[in-house]
């Protein structure tokens, strides 16, 4: 006896309905993602700068108009920025749907170099932070003695040379109040002169806290206006010169 077999005609099964669902959302939530107005840009939230101009910021990061907050890519902005000689660390974040936060740690200007190009502006890492502004004249101090010092090329530049940590040794050991009193420190001879003239003798880098505070308590002496020299290689018993010659300690 022949039997006829009769085949269901076959449907969308629900696995097969399944995957069709999915990539409909997948569509529809790309296009929600990247197509809509609900994640465009919309705020930079910039925090930590004191050096440079919110404007220097938001130049150096390059965004286009119109950026959806989910194609900007938060690493890449941050390695960009650190292209800036002022910023020592940065972390830049999303918050969705539309801001977008930086965090910056700018360097410290610590002193000036003259250089063919101008004054070099640095920070204790030689980080070549401005060349020639006129703001930092008078307002740091200036560093000589580093002969044949190297412009190290890159993004930021620096300079390079020997003694440099010498010198940021003594203005660090310094303190930014004391560090206000010196218009220029002669890494050559480990010699410091204050804003008003009086050639101060260091010797060396040794007991440098010591020293620093006699240095301190001399300079706030009544009689520092007849101060020429201080000798403060032995700081325990420093050797002062005056304007008469005297010679007390």
């Amino acid at each position: 006896m022949n039997r006829t077999e009769v085949k269901k005609p076959q449907g969308i099964s629900g696995w097969g309905f399944g995957l069709t669902l999915a990539g409909l959302l997948l569509i529809i939530g790309g296009f929600i993602i990247f197509q809509s107005n609900i994640f465009l840009l919309r705020h930079i939230e910039i925090s930590g700068n004191r050096l440079l101009a919110k404007e220097e910021i938001l130049d150096r990061l390059g965004l286009k108009h119109r950026v959806n907050l989910w194609q900007t890519d938060p690493e890449g902005l941050a390695r960009n920025l650190l292209k800036l000689p002022a910023i020592r660390r940065v972390t830049v974040e999303r918050k969705f749907p539309d801001t977008l936060i930086i965090q910056v740690v700018e360097r410290e200007p610590l002193c000036l170099v003259d250089s063919p190009k101008g004054l070099l502006e640095l920070d204790e890492a030689g980080v070549i932070l401005s060349v020639g502004r006129t703001e930092a004249a008078g307002t740091l101090p200036v560093l000589t003695g580093l002969k044949g010092f190297q412009l190290v090329p890159g993004l930021p530049g620096r300079i390079q040379h020997v003694l440099y940590p010498e010198g940021v040794k003594l203005l660090l050991a310094a303190g930014a109040d004391l560090r206000q009193e010196i218009s220029q420190v002669d890494v050559g001879h480990f010699r410091v002169y204050t804003v008003d003239s009086i050639q101060v003798e260091f010797g060396d880098t040794t007991n440098l806290p010591e020293k620093m505070a006699t240095l301190r308590a001399l300079l706030a002496r009544s009689d520092r206006r007849r101060m020429v020299e201080i000798d403060l290689r032995a700081p325990a018993q420093p050797v002062i010169r005056t304007a008469n010659d005297h010679l007390s300690g």
